[in-house]
């Protein structure tokens, strides 16, 4: 009789418990009456601030606003560039970036070309940005030229102030004389590990109107022509389609970009190329 009112007691007690822990928001499982929720320090709760919209002076977007930012780029905390692409007041599309400091967000800045380099209606876009200190950084993309092919530029940040855009170069006879209508010429990928030492890749459109992987590379600030990516004799397909996606680069000179191509059997596979003391090996 006593051991039979002993197991009520504690029958009733597990009762009691499980009632005031349901009651508190803690039930535990009838299952596992010994496990307790875990519960994380408050201190590391993450927080994050309220969503900011990008800003324009008046009158530079569209009063319908079509924007997005592609790349981002922080070089520590509240120093920031990102980098994408705006509708402007007469419909057509800019390059933009927006400089974050000491978490300010100044207000954004269209890239900017000398007269007579881009198309009457812009189509313009940046894919990639990197920023290897504050103030001085690279952002990459595409833009539509005056005669309506598409080409690939960057623009140079230098102590916060940023430059004219520059589109890539070619030595003659590489690039199409009328690059790719549909966007086939383009940086997607920027790296700069120390200011004025950036490798940009993607693809452009050669002069069969194929279109094939490339990189170029800024020393000292100076851009160099850019350069295809080079394979051993009867690796890539004669239609040479492929391009870069993605580059890294530790310490100026020394790279890798990865992407993918055509090989000599129509396929599509994946690929790296090495640059080492500033020379692309194949």
């Amino acid at each position: 009789m006593i051991f039979k009112m002993r197991r009520f007691s504690k029958s009733l007690i597990a009762l009691f418990i499980t009632i005031a822990l349901a009651l508190s928001g803690s039930a535990i499982s009838p299952a596992s009456t010994t496990e307790l929720p875990q519960v994380a320090p408050s201190g590391l709760t993450p927080h994050f601030a309220a969503a900011n919209p990008a800003i324009f002076d008046d009158g530079i977007q569209n009063t319908t606003l079509d924007a997005v930012f592609n790349t981002i780029s922080c070089l520590s905390a509240g120093n920031c560039i990102a980098a994408g692409s705006f509708s402007n007041s007469a419909g057509d599309y800019e390059a933009f970036t927006q400089t974050e400091t000491n978490g300010n967000w100044a207000k954004s800045e269209p890239a900017i070309f000398d007269p007579g380099i881009q198309y009457v209606n812009s189509y313009t876009e940046f894919r990639s940005v990197s920023c290897p200190s504050a103030g001085n950084c690279v952002a990459a993309g595409s833009f539509k030229n005056a005669v309506g092919g598409y080409e690939a530029f960057t623009q140079t940040q230098t102590n916060g102030t940023w430059a004219k855009s520059e589109p890539a170069t070619f030595d003659d006879g590489i690039q199409n004389a009328t690059p790719d209508a549909y966007g086939r010429t383009l940086f997607n990928t920027i790296s700069c590990p120390s200011a004025g030492n950036c490798v940009a890749a993607g693809s452009f459109t050669n002069f069969a109107n194929g279109y094939e992987a490339f990189t170029q590379t800024q020393t000292d600030g100076i851009w160099a022509k850019a350069v295809p990516a080079s394979f051993d004799s009867g690796v890539q397909g004669s239609s040479a389609r492929g391009y870069f996606q993605s580059v890294s680069c530790p310490s100026a000179g020394n790279c890798v970009v990865a992407g993918k191509f055509e090989n000599a059997a129509r396929q599509t596979e994946a690929f790296t190329q090495s640059q080492t003391g500033g020379v692309w090996a194949k």
